[in-house]
């Protein structure tokens, strides 16, 4: 983090501050003090003699590293660390702003969209209804290619059955064998066709439930 003051190029680059932020405290211990995110403290103080001192009303901090907020890009990940080191408070370590975690791009993400959810970042982040609508987004797609993922895997269960069924002297001409449906419709009565949505929901359940319910399904089935 630089601090440059607004009246001059003078640029006061100090490997120091974090230390001096994480360890705030030992300054002064008020609650004021430990609200603080490191942006805020930059700009209000500086250390003078081991003293927090109050800083000119000139001075801006300029932050480093700068990563894109694209929700799409490679470094949103990184983007979501250092705004949670940037508007988060936090203490003694970096990683207590991620609240202690594994420093891992999911955790970045999921910390900052937690944090961004408070009063305090409501408050003190600026630009915070977008960066809230930024973590949103990357978490939707997130979501979106896992359903992806899935659906592509899933079969529904009409298709389970017809795998199921399917029958044997045709298993050796692979998944590729087009179906006449329309020809096979023509094998079954009208009043087939309506009863079958009912037979491939009990079919279905039979198959699919745990053997304790299977055999009781039958053994009840006897006395109706």
């Amino acid at each position: 983090m630089k601090k440059s003051s607004v009246d001059t190029d003078q640029v006061c680059s100090e490997n120091i501050f974090l230390d001096v932020y994480a360890n705030r405290s030992d300054y002064d211990k008020s609650l004021e003090i430990s609200s603080l995110n490191s942006v805020e403290f930059a700009t209000k103080y500086k250390v003078v003699n081991k003293k927090l001192t109050k800083q000119p009303d000139n001075v801006i901090p300029r932050v480093f590293p700068s990563y894109s907020s694209n929700p799409k890009g490679p470094n949103f990940p990184l983007y979501c660390k250092y705004q949670l080191l940037r508007y988060k408070p936090w203490k003694i370590s970096q990683d207590n702003a991620w609240d202690n975690l594994e420093p891992a791009n999911e955790n970045f993400i999921q910390k900052w969209h937690v944090f961004l959810e408070t009063g305090y970042a409501h408050k003190n982040v600026p630009g915070w209804f977008d960066k809230l609508q930024e973590v949103i987004k990357s978490q939707q797609d997130i979501d979106e290619t896992g359903d992806l993922e899935n659906n592509a895997n899933v079969q529904e269960g009409w298709m389970v059955l017809c795998d199921l069924h399917k029958p044997f002297h045709n298993s050796h001409q692979g998944s590729q064998l087009e179906y006449d449906w329309h020809q096979d419709r023509s094998h079954y009565t009208e009043q087939q066709i309506g009863e079958m949505p009912s037979w491939v929901t009990i079919t279905t359940t039979i198959l699919f439930t745990p053997r304790f319910s299977y055999t009781f399904f039958f053994l009840s089935k006897r006395y109706y």
